[in-house]
Parts: structure tokens; sequence; C-alpha cells
């Protein structure tokens, strides 16, 4: 469930709503949700490098995946205030 809706708020449906076409986004929506087949599950992986450094220098997309992840693989390099940044 959690990563249906990932995909709907990552798709072009909120900006229909906040463009003022929600009858669209509405329309957008009910496609997805018939055309939902959770059982084609795709997986990514990203590489973040994080390492022993300062946790204030990670770059928004690498805090926006830590926050998304499912998985996350680390070495004893990087530092447990880096670690308590992952969802």
């Amino acid at each position: 469930r959690a990563r249906f809706w990932e995909a709907i708020l990552d798709s072009e449906i909120p900006e229909l709503v906040y463009s003022g076409e929600a009858g669209r986004a509405e329309a957008v929506l009910q496609e997805k949700l018939a055309n939902n087949d959770s059982s084609k599950a795709i997986g990514e992986v990203y590489l973040v490098g994080a390492g022993p450094g300062d946790p204030d220098l990670l770059t928004l997309r690498a805090l926006r995946l830590m926050h998304k992840a499912d998985v996350v693989l680390y070495d004893r390099l990087v530092s447990p205030t880096i670690l308590q940044k992952v969802r």
C-alpha cells in the first residue's frame, strides 16, 4: 500500500490538483487504481555516499532516498547520526 501511495504522490496527480484540475486528477487516480498490479513490483538500487562526514552535507536527494528506502546496506564508516536519518 505504501508503494502505491508513494507512486501516486510522485505522479502528475498532485500537480493536477494544485493547478485546479481536480476532475482530471481524479480520472488519473481512478485509472491507476484500476490498473494497479502490485505483483509487478520492481526494485531500484541507489548508492548514496554518506561516509563518516558531516550529516548536514547530505544532499536533499540523498535524504529523500534514505527516507524512502525499504532496505539500507551500510558499512562501519557511516556514522550513527547519518543512520538516524533513515526511515
